[in-house]
């Protein structure tokens, strides 16, 4: 699949919070500048919603449930991505603070506005 642009020329991540989901309740994050930075923000996302699950003792599919039914996924739009794609590795892997620090990719996005 090539690379999609939106009409502004920047990419977007469609984020789903599947606890209070519906149409309404979808967030679009927009301003990426390269398939990559979007990319690595929904990737992010999405493995500080499964982090948020974790705990001492719970097993891998106690954790996905959670996820599924508390958590958030990313879709990056006109791309191939979602952070459910790689559920199971977040799960089995957990994450460094880095690798969950969304929040520093949305401030550089939003802050060239």
């Amino acid at each position: 699949m090539g690379e999609h642009r939106i009409a502004d020329g920047a990419y977007s991540v469609i984020v789903i919070d599947m606890f209070h989901y519906d149409d309404e309740s979808e967030m679009i994050i927009r301003g990426f500048p390269t398939a990559e930075l979007a990319r690595e923000y929904a990737r992010r996302r999405t493995r500080d919603a499964v982090e948020e699950s974790r705990q001492a003792g719970r097993s891998h599919d106690e954790i996905r449930k959670l996820w599924h039914t508390f958590g958030e996924d990313c879709i990056v739009v006109g791309d191939s991505y979602t952070g459910f794609s790689e559920l199971d590795f977040f799960i089995d892997h957990p994450a460094t603070p880095e690798e969950r620090d969304w929040m520093a990719i949305e401030k550089l996005v939003t802050e060239k506005d």
